[in-house]
């Protein structure tokens, strides 16, 4: 048992390092990187792209993604909201969406807000039954 433990432990890091630093090769659409360098090469491909609403007119919407900017057909969306497009990459950064899935920015933020929230609620009760002793530098339970 205490060899099978840090066994285990060691297994687990090294596929999450793995996982880390290789993803991008197993993804089935190409990376914003790879757009941004070889733009041609991939015109004509589906290209998947998560980025934030940067401009909307009557026709189209502007999504900023990295440091590149790509036109989609309008969708009903406002400036600030985070989106995900699946489609066809077309010439000028134009994309035929073929999946969008539209995030408003303030669900987006309460997200984190919510996770705040949950984080001090599990703080409180925590410290209801554990307190901090500085000078033995550990956790103490309360009596």
């Amino acid at each position: 048992m205490k060899v099978l433990v840090p066994l285990l432990a060691l297994a687990m890091f090294s596929l999450c390092t793995y996982s880390y630093f290789e993803f991008e090769h197993h993804l089935p659409y190409p990376t914003l990187k790879e757009v941004a360098s070889n733009y041609q090469s991939y015109v004509g491909e589906r290209v998947f792209i998560f980025g934030t609403v940067a401009g909307v007119t009557e026709e189209t919407c502007v999504i900023s993604a990295g440091n590149l900017n790509f036109t989609i057909d309008h969708i009903p969306t406002r400036v600030g909201d985070k989106v995900e497009v699946l489609g066809r990459l077309g010439e000028n950064y134009r994309i035929a969406v073929e999946k969008v899935l539209v995030y408003e920015r303030m669900s987006y933020f309460m997200e984190f807000c919510r996770s705040l929230v949950g984080a001090a609620l599990l703080a409180f009760f925590f410290l209801m039954y554990w307190k901090f002793k500085i000078k033995k530098f550990k956790f103490v339970g309360r009596k």
